[in-house]
């Protein structure tokens, strides 16, 4: 039967444990934000003037109609701006201000006044039904008597109380509804992966499963006991016929891939002779503290009854015969849809195998201290992969640099070791950082050397170009005096004698040379 992946109350719920402190947060902005708009909202008070009919001369029925007419006609909103003012226009004065309540079969008018303040709102009352009875008697007979028959009073400010009790849950069902909103859009943003059921269909590589790893602090690293989901793993791991197990992930889940290939060699190596490849502090915690001894052939090394466990991104490590490695992608739980292809597109590919196994956060727990150095990624193997045949004899095929010892005192030691631990790590870190800058100068002086001496070599060249046509222009020299003195004596004997002057200039003789010379040659 094949598993069932992730529904969406199950991603909601994930979501919630994910992102509860953004859900905290909308919730208590909600819960905050509901009583303080309570507390500043302005609520309009009213204060209500009577209007009665003494004497009526008309239909009963027409009073409300006639009434509405009358006091919608624009004398009231005339005199209420004329002597109050108004903030709006003069449509907002009628019925925003100032109301008129005619009911049916009645002869009593109620006017309305409305404002923030008590005050004011009775005197719009007041002033507005002043003016509807002037308005009202101004006929005389045929319509009937009216009077004011009670003025508007300051009615009492109401309690903002029971509005900021009620505010406080409205503003938490807000917050809440804006918390779950948030959430959702962030889960469809980010389409999170959290079962590997939903990470084998997004990508197509099936999962070994999931394991919980707990939370260390920094320099510790925990028991193979503590992490839930292990021996499931192991088993499927068991299941594969390849000999060699690399485990690889991105550069960011590169402490929770150490610790669980930590742990993995720890159970593996109950049932299987495990070879661990990896940094030298992860090889002490996995207990294998020196090289096998006897040295095989790989492929007598890498039986089915042996293991070889790999935990290593370098590239160089991870070349490796593709019919007999399997890859293990190790990935967090709600890593992104796009992100967790992009990683299987680049650390899976070309091996036998491919597995992807997903980590889920535990609760924090003591742990083991790392012993030696941790981190130190120039550090040297204390083993190497199996063996591969690189065309060296002799001395050159064994060649191996051992790995210093750890620095740091292992645990319950104490003693002078633990004092000078640290300062010993500081000198061997700026001994390296030395090296480097040394070597890195001297490849650059060789560098300017090599320039120097190709400027030197042309010059030298273009120095010899220009002594032998000096030499071959004395000699046409020399040639030309000996034959013009055979035609004429007076002249050749000036161009003869002329010709070393010209031959000097152009070619000069050391000085040495010039003393050893006899003095008939001179002469001549």
């Amino acid at each position: 039967m094949k598993a069932v992946g992730t529904d969406a109350v199950g991603m909601l719920r994930w979501g919630l444990r994910r992102y509860r402190l953004v859900f905290l947060v909308c919730l208590l902005l909600g819960g905050a934000l509901g009583p303080l708009a309570a507390l500043q909202r302005n609520v309009p008070v009213e204060a209500e003037a009577l209007v009665v009919a003494q004497r009526l001369d008309m239909d009963l029925t027409a009073l409300p109609r006639y009434g509405q007419a009358v006091f919608n006609n624009g004398e009231v909103t005339r005199a209420i701006i004329a002597r109050l003012g108004s903030d709006g226009g003069y449509d907002d004065v009628v019925p925003d201000r100032v109301q008129l309540v005619a009911e049916q079969d009645s002869i009593i008018f109620r006017v309305l006044g409305r404002d923030t303040d008590p005050k004011t709102a009775a005197d719009i009352a007041n002033t507005a039904a002043e003016t509807f009875v002037d308005t009202l008697n101004e006929p005389g007979a045929g319509v009937g008597t009216f009077a004011l028959q009670s003025a508007a009073m300051a009615p009492a400010a109401r309690a903002d109380t029971p509005d900021a009790l009620l505010a406080i849950p409205v503003g938490i069902g807000a917050g809440i509804l804006l918390g779950l909103a948030v959430v959702c859009v962030l889960l469809v943003a980010r389409r999170p992966v959290v079962d590997p059921v939903d990470a084998e269909e997004a990508t197509g590589v099936p999962a070994l499963g999931s394991v919980i790893v707990p939370r260390t602090s920094k320099g510790r690293i925990a028991r193979p006991e503590e992490l839930a989901g292990l021996a499931p793993v192991c088993r499927r791991l068991l299941a594969l016929s390849t000999p060699i197990v690399v485990l690889v992930s991105r550069p960011r889940d590169e402490r929770v891939r150490q610790q669980l290939s930590v742990a993995l060699a720890n159970v593996l190596q109950r049932v299987r002779h495990v070879r661990f490849v990896g940094p030298s502090h992860l090889r002490e915690m996995v207990g294998e503290a020196e090289a096998p001894q006897d040295a095989r052939p790989a492929s007598e090394a890498d039986t089915p009854s042996s293991l070889t466990l790999v935990d290593s991104n370098e590239p160089l490590d991870l070349v490796q015969p593709p019919e007999s490695t399997a890859t293990v992608l190790v990935v967090w739980e709600g890593i992104g849809g796009a992100a967790l292809r992009a990683a299987v597109t680049e650390h899976l590919g070309g091996s036998a195998e491919a597995r992807l196994l997903m980590v889920k956060r535990g609760r924090k727990v003591p742990g083991q201290p790392v012993r030696g150095r941790q981190g130190d990624k120039d550090s040297p193997r204390e083993e190497a992969l199996p063996s591969v045949n690189t065309g060296l004899t002799g001395d050159h095929a064994g060649l191996s640099h051992p790995a210093p010892g750890p620095l740091l005192a292992r645990p319950g030691q104490t003693g002078p070791r633990l004092r000078i631990a640290w300062p010993a790590a500081l000198i061997s870190s700026a001994g390296a950082v030395a090296t480097r800058f040394c070597v890195r100068r001297s490849a650059l002086l060789q560098r300017t050397a090599r320039r120097e001496r190709k400027r030197v070599s042309a010059a030298s060249t273009c120095c010899s170009r220009l002594a032998s046509s000096a030499a071959f222009i004395s000699g046409m020299i020399t040639g030309s005096a000996a034959a013009s003195r055979a035609r004429a004596p007076g002249f050749s004997w000036r161009l003869a004698s002329s010709a070393p002057v010209i031959s000097r200039r152009l070619h000069p003789t050391p000085a040495g040379m010039r003393s050893a010379q006899a003095p008939g040659t001179a002469g001549s």
